[in-house]
């Protein structure tokens, strides 16, 4: 479920009021869209671009695997990830590598502007 339909007398700018302040505490947020019919699930950072840093998308986790991607942002901010590197995320490998289309990064839109970047976390093949 949403945020918001979790508890129906929340609006919209609570919800932003809550993202900003998390991001104020913690740096970034993780934002997680569930799958559907036509899309798998989509999970992304918020906050990086605040750094000058490219925010982190991977398609396809689970929610818990997805919580994974904390680590990777943390090293990401750090230096001791980059472009290019792989990381673990849940049982898998993941290639970080640049991904043009930002168009379904809405909060990430909606806080920083169309001028986001992303890198993709693409899944190695064995």
């Amino acid at each position: 479920m949403c945020w918001m339909c979790d508890d129906p007398s929340r609006t919209r700018a609570d919800l932003r009021a809550w993202q900003v302040a998390t991001i104020a505490e913690h740096g970034w947020l993780l934002q997680f869209v569930e799958a559907d019919d036509r899309q798998p699930s989509l999970v992304y950072t918020v906050g990086l671009t605040a750094f000058g840093k490219a925010e982190l998308v991977a398609s396809g986790l689970t929610v818990a695997d997805g919580a994974d991607l904390n680590d990777v942002a943390a090293g990401y901010l750090s230096g001791e990830i980059r472009a290019g590197d792989t990381v673990m995320v849940g049982r898998h490998q993941y290639r970080l590598v640049p991904d043009h289309d930002t168009s379904g990064l809405y909060t990430a839109i909606d806080l920083y502007g169309r001028h986001i970047r992303a890198l993709g976390l693409r899944r190695r093949r064995r």
